[in-house]
């Protein structure tokens, strides 16, 4: 059985230690409450999606898994083959992240 934690709120979500539960994956439910979308990111499962207002994503951080992050991006732009770029949380110009981003309360000089 998966531990499981729900993240809700204003998409409060800045860097998370994830301590994983020896033998257990860890599931995180991520929550957009906000009236603006949100363009979530997650390493190092996950990598990032599209989150409109209401919806949800649930991340899954298999067993053994020591640290991740997930954080909020906003002012997104991406084409279909997801390069572009964030003015906050930006990950490198992708949608699907493979590295810290930076913090959100940072604006890209992009």
């Amino acid at each position: 059985m998966a531990a499981s934690v729900t993240i809700v709120g204003s998409f409060l979500l800045a860097a998370l230690d994830l301590l994983a539960v020896v033998g257990e994956a860890a599931v995180f439910t991520v929550v957009n409450q906000c009236a603006f979308t949100v363009w979530a990111a997650s390493v190092p499962v996950g990598g990032g999606r599209q989150l409109n207002r209401g919806e949800t994503w649930l991340i899954t951080a298999p067993a053994g898994t020591t640290a991740a992050r997930i954080w909020a991006r906003t002012g997104c732009q991406f084409d279909a083959s997801g390069r572009g770029s964030c003015r906050t949380g930006d990950c490198g110009g992708v949608l699907q992240c493979a590295g810290y981003g930076r913090a959100p309360n940072r604006r890209s000089s992009r």
